[in-house]
């Protein structure tokens, strides 16, 4: 009796420690809070030496993007505003009404990929597809 009592244990405790750890792994592909660093395509390396991109993307679900044209000496705020995972694979950023205006659109949904510390985003911005990649450099 106490053998299967502790058999029925071990079965338990694996059982709820591989639920536990799949959803930490469901959880953190579909987590997109840190600081994002954008890499430029090769093709477009030649136009793009001296732009350095990043995307942050805080806790309270905002987000920001910076980009620098002399390198990373300065930076400017390029969009920014909240932004929510409506499922897996898909998130909406939500745009203060500046860069709304700016950018002629206030929400923009997005389809993104993460594995591991790389994210591949794909939008579209006044009918014009964009595909970029970014890199996990701060949590």
């Amino acid at each position: 009796m106490k053998t299967l009592l502790r058999v029925k244990t071990i079965a338990l405790t694996a059982i709820i420690c591989f639920l536990a750890s799949s959803n930490a792994t469901a959880k953190s592909k579909n987590d997109l809070r840190g600081t994002w660093k954008a890499i430029v395509p090769i093709e477009q390396q030649d136009r793009a030496t001296n732009f350095v991109f990043y995307k942050i993307f805080k806790k309270d679900n905002t987000f920001i993007n910076l980009t620098s044209n002399n390198g990373g000496k300065t930076f400017s705020i390029t969009s920014k505003g909240s932004y929510s995972i409506e499922m897996p694979g898909i998130y909406v950023e939500g745009l203060t009404p500046h860069f709304a205006n700016k950018y002629r659109v206030s929400n923009n949904v997005i389809t993104y990929e993460r594995d591991g510390n790389t994210l591949k985003i794909t939008f579209t911005v006044n009918g014009r597809l964009y595909n970029e990649t970014w890199i996990l450099i701060s949590k």
